[in-house]
């Protein structure tokens, strides 16, 4: 990130434009000052729920955790995930809703997530 950018100002990350995070001022370092942070990571916060034998609950931080991790899914485009709390989710828009509740069902099935039944993963704009 270019130090000189201040709040406001739009950078580029992996030749994608991004968001910058507000600068502190060295007198405001002391104290925590939560104006130092942006309030946005991702552009895409998504609810996510899992339906399993007709019971629909959010879906669990660890599941969205484990999935979002490339080592467990490889697939870039979930490398610009952030589960951020029980079923909470925030994305690039380089994901859709669509296409993570079709990824993200078809992994938990293919782990058994469902407790032996297929489940079903709805997935909404926040």
């Amino acid at each position: 990130m270019n130090r000189s950018m201040r709040s406001g100002e739009i950078g580029v990350v992996n030749g994608m434009p991004a968001a910058t995070i507000p600068l502190c001022e060295p007198q405001q370092l002391g104290t925590p000052d939560f104006r130092c942070y942006s309030l946005r990571m991702y552009s895409q916060k998504f609810n996510v729920y899992v339906v399993i034998r007709g019971v629909r609950r959010a879906c669990p931080l660890e599941w969205l955790d484990q999935f979002c991790m490339r080592n467990f899914t490889n697939a870039a485009e979930f490398d610009d995930t952030l589960p951020v709390e029980e079923g909470r989710v925030e994305a690039s828009f380089r994901v859709t809703p669509e296409r993570f509740a079709e990824s993200f069902g078809a992994w938990l099935t293919q782990r058994g997530k469902g407790e032996g039944q297929a489940l079903k993963v709805e997935v909404t704009s926040a």
